[in-house]
């Protein structure tokens, strides 16, 4: 099925805009692949075959891209291995432990960078922190490129207690240290210990802004206060020579 078209900027071609599911076939007759496009882009569950008829391989696309755990075939149809791929890149899993042997740091890599859900531990084997990479950023300062977190992200005490959890998205400057930070966005949330909550409050840009609420361990109130840009700002009253509040703000 066609949903419309476009023209080619480089050819100049006019190009059907492919939809729902789709087929492909060898010369000789065989079904060569089917599968389904969205916006003429692969999405979900693909299968190719060779041209004796036998599966050749099967895995999933995400935007147009091959993502996900991929499974290969013989042309006698029998299984030869699995490959994983994130966002159209061949994946591996990736382990560090620490020298007691148990897990330091494991997740999914693509080119020697950092790519898809990533888990951090403590030396007993607790989870530390977990969350997801996608995509780099070079560093004009340091020369470094580093992987970028993204999504939600969680970290817990040793005790397994949540300690934070809040979204990332983009990088910024460390204007003292000149290295990358990774940015926290939205609302966050961090909590005690004992697992009730010590603030809550919007990060713009890796810093916080606006009104972060505080409490004390026993979910008691402990403070409001305003942020602008990670600094503290004051509320700051004036009023007319008969007492009247004329204005307000930090």
């Amino acid at each position: 099925t066609f949903y419309g078209q476009y023209e080619d900027p480089e050819t100049g071609k006019v190009i059907p805009l492919k939809k729902g599911q789709w087929a492909y076939y060898h010369p000789n007759g065989q079904i060569e692949s089917v599968g389904l496009y969205q916006r003429h882009q692969r999405i979900d569950k693909w299968k190719f075959f060779h041209d004796n008829g036998q599966p050749k391989a099967e895995g999933s696309y995400h935007n147009g891209k091959m993502h996900g755990e991929w499974k290969h075939y013989n042309t006698s149809g029998s299984f030869l291995h699995t490959t994983h791929y994130l966002y159209g890149q061949e994946a591996a899993i990736v382990k560090k432990k620490y020298t007691n042997g148990r897990i330091k740091e494991t997740g999914w890599a693509t080119k020697d960078f950092k790519n898809g859900q990533w888990d951090y531990y403590y030396d007993s084997g607790q989870l530390q922190e977990t969350g997801t990479f996608e995509g780099t950023q070079f560093n004009p300062i340091s020369f470094e490129v580093i992987s970028l977190r993204t999504g939600v992200w969680k970290s817990y005490y040793i005790n397994g207690a949540l300690k934070s959890a809040g979204e990332y998205a983009g990088v910024r400057i460390n204007e003292t240290t000149g290295e990358w930070q990774h940015n926290r966005v939205g609302e966050w949330e961090h909590f005690y210990e004992n697992g009730t909550i010590e603030s809550k409050g919007v990060y713009k840009y890796g810093l916080r802004h606006g009104n972060w609420l505080f409490f004390e361990a026993n979910l008691q109130p402990k403070s409001s206060r305003f942020f602008i840009n990670g600094k503290e700002s004051q509320l700051v009253k004036i009023t007319y020579p008969t007492g009247e509040l004329r204005e307000v703000g930090h």
